[in-house]
C-alpha cells in the first residue's frame, strides 16, 4: 500500500479516538449575571475538583465564600481537561467541579474509500512465413485500469454526560449569608409567606459567628418583617455596621439572634 493511503487511514483512526478542536466546556458554558464589584476574579490556574454530589459540594463552597459563576453541560464521547482549565481561566474562575457519568455506547463502521490502481503486463512473440523467407519478433507493453475500493473501520465509543461549574471568591458581605425566597412548602410548614430562607452561611462572617444556620427562616429584622430575600439585603444594606435583631424560624420554633453586621 502507498505511503499516502496509510497515512489517510491514520488520520481517519485518530479522529474517531480524539475529541475536535471545539472546547465543549466553552460552546455549552451558560454564565449566571454577577456585579463585578462583587467578586474577585483568579488569575492563573484553578484549582480542579472532581465531585461526587452536586449540592453538597456546591454548599462547601458556598459555606467558604464561593459564588457561581456558572455551568459548562453536555453530552459527548470525550473531553478533555485541558479545555475545562481553559474556559475557567478564561472566566476568571479560582474552583472548578466537573462531574462526568456514563450514559451508552455508539456503535458503528467509517467507509474508507480508497484508490485502486492495477496495472498488467503484456509480452509474446510473433513469427511471420513467406516467399521471400521468415521472420520473427517480440512484444511488450502495459494496460492500466484505474478505480477504488471501499473498505468499513469498526468503532465502539462510549458516552458521558460531562458538567462543570466554575466558581469564584465573592468579596466579604455584610451579613454573609447565601439565602432565597421560600418554597410553597417552606411557607406552609413555617405557617408564613413572609421570610428568607438560608441556603448556608460563610464562615468567617457576623452570620457564622453568630450562629445562624442553614434552613433557618429570618422571619425580622428588628421589628420589620421581612417579605422576600430581596428586601432582607435591603434591610441588611440599611443597618450596616450596626448590631440588628434578628427573628428566625428554626425547625418550628422562634429564636432572636443579635448580630454586628460588617460595615
Amino acid at each position: 500500500m502507498a505511503i499516502a493511503p496509510v497515512l489517510r487511514i491514520c488520520t481517519l483512526l485518530m479522529a474517531l479516538l480524539l475529541v475536535g478542536c471545539v472546547n465543549n466546556y466553552e460552546k455549552f458554558f451558560e454564565g449566571r449575571k454577577i456585579p463585578a464589584n462583587a467578586i474577585v476574579l483568579h488569575q492563573g490556574e484553578p484549582e480542579v475538583f472532581r465531585g461526587a454530589d452536586y449540592e453538597a459540594d456546591g454548599l462547601a463552597l458556598m459555606s467558604q465564600g464561593y459564588v457561581q459563576l456558572g455551568y459548562s453541560s453536555f453530552n459527548s464521547a470525550d473531553a478533555s481537561e485541558a479545555n475545562l482549565v481553559a474556559q475557567a481561566k478564561k472566566i476568571g474562575a479560582a474552583k472548578v467541579l466537573t462531574y462526568q457519568n456514563y450514559t451508552n455506547t455508539v456503535q458503528g463502521a467509517v467507509p474508507l474509500t480508497l484508490p485502486n490502481t492495477q496495472t498488467t503486463y503484456h509480452s509474446g512473440g510473433v513469427s511471420a512465413y513467406g516467399s521471400g523467407g521468415s521472420a520473427y519478433g517480440s512484444y511488450s507493453g502495459t494496460s492500466t485500469t484505474y478505480g477504488t475500493s471501499t473498505t468499513y473501520i469498526p468503532y465502539n465509543r462510549r458516552r458521558y454526560d460531562f458538567h462543570a461549574s466554575y466558581w469564584v471568591k465573592a468579596k466579604p458581605g455584610i451579613f454573609g449569608i447565601h439565602m432565597r425566597d421560600l418554597t410553597p412548602e417552606e411557607r406552609q410548614s413555617a405557617g408564613t409567606n413572609s421570610g428568607a430562607y438560608v441556603i448556608t452561611p460563610i464562615k468567617g462572617t457576623p452570620a457564622f459567628d453568630a450562629d445562624i444556620l442553614r434552613g433557618d427562616i429570618i422571619l425580622l429584622v428588628n421589628s420589620d418583617k421581612i417579605h422576600d430575600f430581596q428586601h432582607l439585603i435591603s434591610l441588611i444594606s440599611k443597618n450596616r455596621g450596626e448590631t440588628v435583631s434578628l427573628t428566625i424560624n428554626r425547625l418550628g420554633n422562634e429564636i432572636v439572634k443579635e448580630v454586628t453586621l460588617n460595615p
